[in-house]
């Protein structure tokens, strides 16, 4: 937003900003397969992706617990996230409102506290189109 680079934006932070056209809480939930069980002793396999701060919430949350992981992927691809997370291969954390059926959330693992998470508008955007443009993020994306 502020290169000009992007006008409107989704945007999930730790700290909500004032400045957010509209905002809400986003709550982020541990999902593995159905099938996926942690084997005693082992560390929790943990499918990490990259500057996520839903990842960087859920790494404070296992460490302040002194529970034990291991990042055994660390990538921008939502689709090999969720291909071995469906074969059970580790653990990921998404947003709660949208685990697909395929996956299931772990209750087993500490509860990841709740994000701040907004439409923000470049400063100096004003198109007369811009309510209609916010409001239909907002639709798609505000719980």
């Amino acid at each position: 937003l502020a290169n000009a680079f992007v006008d409107i934006a989704l945007i999930i932070s730790e700290h909500p900003k004032m400045s957010a056209e509209v905002h809400w809480n986003e709550e982020f939930a541990w999902v593995v397969s159905p099938q996926f069980v942690l084997q005693p002793g082992k560390p929790v396999p943990f499918l990490a992706f990259p500057e996520s701060v839903s990842h960087k919430r859920a790494i404070e949350v296992l460490e302040a617990q002194n529970i034990p992981f291991r990042m055994i992927l660390t990538s921008r691809d939502l689709a090999t996230h969720f291909a071995l997370c469906e074969r059970g291969r580790g653990v990921m954390v998404f947003p709660e409102r949208f685990v697909p059926d395929s996956l299931r959330i772990a209750d087993w693992l500490p509860a990841i506290p709740a994000l701040s998470a907004g439409i923000y508008v470049r400063d100096g955007f004003e198109p007369p189109y811009l309510s209609q443009a916010v409001e239909c993020l907002a639709t798609a994306f505000k719980p």
